[in-house]
């Protein structure tokens, strides 16, 4: 059996169809859908990764490992792939307890998955989840599936928003993929998906409860044919609901840039400056000869327990505010053992957004005090060394 119905009349997917799943033995066109008002199939993922991967890089699986015994879940060494066929037969293959996920950029190595490891992107994503399947009811979210897919469809509706180009079905929400027909950069990726986590948060309200993902270079989601397994849930087959080809990149920006026009280009900061607006980024050479960061380096390589938590923000925070400081955030993070690359990059791109509102960095008061140390003696030859208000960011030295 294949899908009947052409893609230009499966704008929608729609509500009614949700929960009627049957396997799609036969190969679906790129042109087609595999959801609609007409029949419910789940389409095969032999052209999904064809479609969201870009064409060159390393390819990446990462694993989800729950360890059980009430203990957190962690991130096991992730695995990479030369061919997107590769990552396909792993996915279908793979037997084991771990969950599974999909990077959405290629890399250049095989070193990490990390933000500064990436090649490549050229896929856009929202994760919407929702309170089914999960015995939770948050009132942020969507109490179905059902439910946050209509109000999926209203949103793209009401905001005249190209439609994504895959849909997966998960326990608990929808992985909505827009994949373009183009290779971006890192940097030019992260640029379009900053204004698109702007426009979903503006405009799609409960679907995008949880944008966090929405501009993370080193983000992930399931892929069609791995099993979506929870402590205390039953195991759930991850479907491919909805397959199109790849859009025009500019039929996606150009819709785009109507909700959130891309902002002109900032000037980097000369080297020397003082800090001046909050937005101009300082020298990192001089960030790192600061008496309180020089501790914090120590700090996070004497011992399992690094500088902790507050002393790890801190420093992921006041990185936003330096020259090339996302490379800088997961670098200083990654001195420690408890080094986790999503949660980095996450609590960066939040003190991005801070700084871009020229919301002042942190104290070197707050900071000395997260890593227990006292600036009159630690900080001797530092004029800031008395200040309530001077940051590490702007250290004289």
């Amino acid at each position: 059996m294949k899908c009947s119905i052409p893609s230009d009349t499966a704008q929608e997917l729609s509500p009614a169809t949700v929960g009627a799943f049957h396997t799609q033995l036969g190969k679906v066109g790129r042109e087609q859908t595999c959801a609609g008002s007409r029949a419910t199939v789940v389409c095969p993922a032999v052209d999904f990764y064809a479609a969201v991967l870009p064409d060159s890089g390393l390819y990446c699986i990462a694993h989800r490992v729950d360890p059980g015994n009430g203990r957190e879940p962690f991130w096991g060494k992730p695995r990479f792939f030369m061919t997107k066929d590769s990552v396909q037969q792993y996915v279908k293959r793979y037997v084991g307890p771990d969950n599974l996920f999909l990077t959405v950029s290629t890399y250049r190595s095989g070193v990490n998955r990390q933000s500064t490891n990436a090649q490549t992107l050229q896929s856009f994503i929202l994760d919407v989840d929702t309170n089914q399947n999960t015995g939770k009811r948050d009132p942020k979210k969507h109490d179905t599936k059902a439910e946050a897919l209509a109000a999926l469809n209203a949103a793209l509706k009401a905001t005249s928003f190209p439609a994504p180009t895959h849909v997966i079905e998960t326990s608990a929400g929808w992985h909505v993929w827009w994949a373009t027909d183009t290779a971006l950069s890192p940097q030019v990726w992260k640029e379009i998906a900053a204004r698109f986590k702007t426009f979903l948060k503006a405009n799609f309200g409960k679907c995008a409860v949880d944008t966090s993902g929405v501009s993370n270079i080193a983000g992930v989601l399931r892929p069609p044919g791995s099993t979506h397994r929870k402590s205390g849930r039953q195991p759930f087959e991850v479907k491919l609901l909805r397959a199109k080809s790849r859009m025009p990149l500019a039929v996606f920006t150009a819709a785009l840039d109507l909700h959130v026009p891309p902002k002109p280009a900032m000037k980097r900061a000369r080297r020397g400056n003082t800090l001046g607006g909050c937005n101009a980024l300082k020298p990192a050479d001089k960030f790192l000869k600061c008496h309180a960061m020089l501790e914090y380096v120590h700090q996070q390589g004497a011992s399992a327990e690094g500088a902790g938590y507050d002393a790890w923000w801190a420093s992921t925070v006041m990185s936003a505010y330096i020259e090339d400081g996302e490379q800088l955030a997961h670098a200083l993070a990654g001195l420690g053992q408890k080094y986790d690359a999503d949660e980095t990059q996450t609590e960066f791109e939040k003190a991005s957004d801070k700084r871009l509102r020229e919301q002042p960095p942190i104290t070197c008061k707050w900071f000395a005090e997260a890593l227990g140390i006292d600036r009159k003696t630690k900080c001797l030859g530092c004029a800031q060394r008395t200040s309530e208000t001077a940051s590490p960011v702007n250290c004289p030295l």
